[in-house]
């Protein structure tokens, strides 16, 4: 059923949608119908009272046009707020509506989340309360699910059948539900994937606490809590094989988004410091054998690898002026909608210390490999298969491998696969925790 309802008549009740966006904009599509009656609002009568179900936003357009709110009648040609006449006022003191009786309280839920997530798009922290309702709801009618033969009640894909969704969607979203009521402080968190890795690095540290897992180290293999301005100073002079890191270098790749390209220029690594950084690499450079390299992660920008070569030459190390690149395979971009040329690469600085080092085998300068997506702990997490691939064109089984500025401290995890012995220093001591865990298996 279709009718005109005055809005008084209407309770709108509480929403899950927080955010209803840019009311101003859809006041003023409203105003350009001119009052022809679109039925995009949805109520459901109760005794005779209804009561909204779905078209939150166009509701709240119309309260704010019939209130005669400033925003929503804009400015006259002279530029005054626009006064409308009472004409214009009665136009929208009634919307447009479509009349369902006898809704289920779940039918209600799916009427809202469907909406939500068909016209503008919802955060997480919106959808996540509202399928984790829906779905408790369905399984409080029908019971919780059982998988194999003989099988009954409400399971996760019932619920994504219903709101159309992916299964593993409808399990993250009732994972950070969850999450939400005991932890209001995620709901800060942006993108639902940082909020989910929030999530599991919390409980992965619970746990390396209750364990009380600190410093690693087994088969030669040892990564650190700790300075490297203090650490790297104590080690015996001329007894590292290799060097591989990625020291902070002050730029922010989360923040490069397509409204903020330009000022991707900030910090990212938490108190980056060149001089400290030169500093480290100075001690690294002693404690290098004759004849042994270093590979330096930085940035590809054009002035920060010449940063990175002075940083190396600063510290005596000669260097390839050439940089080496990994190439970020089948890498998508920062923002899919862009029609720009996406960096799809890193720079590696290659030095050395007195002749520079033979190759166990001929080797190109690109370095091609998949990013590591899974289990990440670090922001710019390198791949096991290409730290891998660098430790052995350099190095024979049961040498000692450096990484004064561990991040994700990766670099052990090759070495143990292959063989070699490491030392690995991360400031963070989150970081070390974490990598402890992935390197017992936890």
């Amino acid at each position: 059923m279709e009718r005109l309802l005055p809005l008084s008549s209407i309770t709108a009740g509480s929403r899950f949608r927080q955010d209803y966006g840019d009311m101003p904009e859809l006041c003023r599509s409203i105003r350009a119908t001119k009052g022809l009656q679109f039925h995009f609002v949805v109520v459901e009568e109760i005794n005779q009272e209804f009561h909204l179900r779905a078209g939150g936003r166009r509701f709240k357009a119309y309260e704010m046009l019939s209130n005669s709110n400033p925003e929503a009648w804009g400015v006259d040609a002279e530029g005054n707020h626009y006064i409308p006449t009472p004409e214009e006022l009665k136009l929208y003191s009634s919307i447009p509506c479509t009349i369902l009786t006898n809704l289920t309280y779940a039918d209600q839920i799916k009427i809202e989340i469907i909406e939500n997530r068909g016209r503008k798009a919802t955060s997480w922290q919106e959808d996540a309360p509202a399928v984790k309702e829906y779905h408790t709801e369905l399984q409080r009618i029908y019971g919780v699910g059982t998988v194999g033969k003989g099988k009954s009640g409400w399971s996760l894909r019932d619920t994504a059948r219903e709101l159309g969704m992916n299964p593993a969607e409808v399990v993250h979203l009732l994972k950070l539900a969850t999450e939400l009521k005991t932890n209001p402080m995620i709901k800060d968190i942006t993108r639902r994937s940082k909020a989910l890795t929030h999530i599991k690095r919390s409980k992965s540290l619970e746990i390396a606490d209750l364990l009380q897992l600190g410093t690693f180290e087994e088969r030669g293999v040892v990564v650190k809590h700790g300075d490297s301005k203090d650490i790297i100073p104590t080690l015996k002079n001329e007894s590292i094989d290799l060097i591989i890191t990625d020291p902070p270098w002050d730029i922010g790749f989360e923040d490069r988004i397509s409204e903020e390209r330009q000022s991707a220029y900030k910090r990212y690594d938490t108190g980056y410091n060149i001089t400290d950084t030169l500093e480290v690499l100075i001690s690294c450079y002693h404690k290098l054998k004759p004849n042994s390299g270093i590979y330096m992660f930085y940035s590809s920008f054009p002035d920060k690898v010449l940063e990175a070569q002075r940083l190396l030459t600063t510290a005596g190390f000669l260097i390839e002026e050439i940089p080496l690149i990994w190439y970020k395979k089948h890498i998508l971009a920062h923002d899919a909608r862009e029609t720009r040329h996406d960096i799809n690469y890193e720079t590696i600085i290659y030095g050395w210390k007195g002749s520079r080092p033979l190759l166990s085998i001929p080797s190109r300068n690109v370095f091609e490999h998949q990013v590591a997506y899974k289990n990440r702990i670090h922001a710019s997490e390198k791949p096991e298969a290409l730290l891998a691939e660098l430790i052995l064109l350099n190095t024979s089984e049961g040498a000692m491998v450096l990484d004064p500025f561990g991040g994700s401290c990766k670099v052990a995890d090759a070495c143990l696969s292959n063989k070699r012995k490491c030392l690995v220093v991360e400031l963070e001591e989150e970081l070390v925790k974490l990598a402890n865990m992935r390197l017992r298996g936890l």
